[in-house]
């Protein structure tokens, strides 16, 4: 994908028919536009992105997977796959950038990439916001 789709109720059939080119012969552990919603939402509470405001945000990338849950049958031939997606935050909101098929993850649903100077940033309101006693 070459465009980036901001991520708007108006835009959901554009998303998902992004979804649907890289899921064409796929029947589970599909993403749907609710797992972008997700996705914002998720990215949108991580503590870094919490401290900062909303015009800092500028920049950070989520990558996000459904996790739908359930084990795998062990009669499963091959890795199973799952449908993975990718936001990225500008000036105006939440934009999808990507989503693709890799092997399903054991790990967080949700990780958040922020810049250095998000990072130091957030961190220098965090320590203004408390106080430390010895």
């Amino acid at each position: 994908m070459s465009k980036q789709i901001k991520v708007t109720e108006a835009n959901r059939q554009k998303i998902m028919a992004e979804l649907k080119s890289v899921e064409k012969r796929c029947k589970a552990r599909l993403a749907t536009f609710a797992d972008v919603l997700n996705a914002v939402e998720l990215a949108e509470s991580n503590p870094v992105l919490a401290i900062l405001p909303k015009k800092d945000w500028i920049g950070a990338t989520a990558t996000y997977h459904p996790g739908h849950g359930g084990g795998i049958a062990n009669s499963y031939n091959g890795v199973p796959e799952e449908t993975k997606i990718e936001i990225i935050r500008r000036a105006s909101g939440w934009f999808f950038v990507t989503s693709y098929r890799r092997s399903c993850a054991h790990s967080a649903r949700s990780n958040v990439t922020v810049t250095r100077a998000m990072a130091d940033e957030a961190l220098d309101r965090f320590l203004q916001s408390v106080s430390v006693t010895a």
